[in-house]
C-alpha cells in the first residue's frame, strides 16, 4: 500500500501539493491585495510584513491583516531582520520591542493568528555563525517574553532559505 501510495504521488504531483496548505508572504511591494482572489487560487495563509529594523513600519500591514481573514485566509506577521544594521544581541532586543510595538495587537488578539515570523537574509558582514544565531535567539527571546507578559505563549518562525540557515545558524 505505501509503495502504491508513493507512485500515485510520484505519477501525480498535483495530488501531493493539494494535500499541503500554500501560504506567501506580503509587503507594500505587493500593492494593493485582492485576498478573495488570492483565496480562490488556492493560498490559504499569509505573512504580513509589519516592520523592518528599528524604525519601519510597512504601510500595508494592516490593510492586509483585515482583508486576508475577511477573505478566509490565514494571516500573521512578519519582521524583515535589519541585524545588519543594528548590531548584537541589543540590536536584536531593539527590532523584536520594535515589531512587538507594531504586531502586538494582532498577536495578542482573538488566538487564530499565525506565529510571528522573522525575516532573516540580510548581509551577515562582520557576523559568526556563533553570532548571527546569538542575534535571532535574543529576538525569538525578547519577542516571546514581550507576548508572555501579555498572557500569550508563542513560539516565533524563522524565515530563511536552506542555504543560507546551513551557512549561517548554529544548532541552538
Amino acid at each position: 500500500m505505501v509503495l502504491a501510495t508513493a507512485l500515485e504521488l510520484l505519477f501525480v504531483p498535483e495530488r501531493a501539493a493539494a494535500q499541503r496548505p500554500v501560504g506567501i508572504d506580503v509587503s507594500t511591494f505587493q500593492g494593493s491585495i485582492d485576498w478573495a482572489k488570492v483565496k480562490a487560487s488556492g493560498i490559504t495563509f499569509a505573512w504580513a510584513r509589519a516592520s523592518e529594523g528599528v524604525g519601519y513600519t510597512d504601510p500595508s500591514f494592516t490593510i492586509n491583516e483585515a482583508n486576508a481573514p475577511a477573505a478566509g485566509v490565514l494571516i500573521g506577521a512578519y519582521h524583515y531582520a535589519r541585524f545588519d544594521l543594528n548590531t548584537g544581541t541589543s540590536g536584536a532586543t531593539d527590532e523584536a520591542n520594535y515589531f512587538w510595538s507594531i504586531a502586538q495587537s494582532y498577536i495578542t488578539n482573538g488566538g487564530s493568528y499565525l506565529m510571528p515570523m522573522l525575516d532573516v537574509e540580510a548581509s551577515t558582514s562582520g557576523y559568526t555563525k556563533t553570532t548571527l544565531s546569538q542575534w535571532v535567539n535574543q529576538w525569538c527571546l525578547t519577542l516571546s517574553n514581550n507576548a508572555a507578559a501579555a498572557g500569550v505563549i508563542i513560539k516565533p518562525v524563522i524565515y530563511a532559505s536552506s542555504g543560507f540557515a546551513s551557512t549561517w545558524f548554529d544548532s541552538t
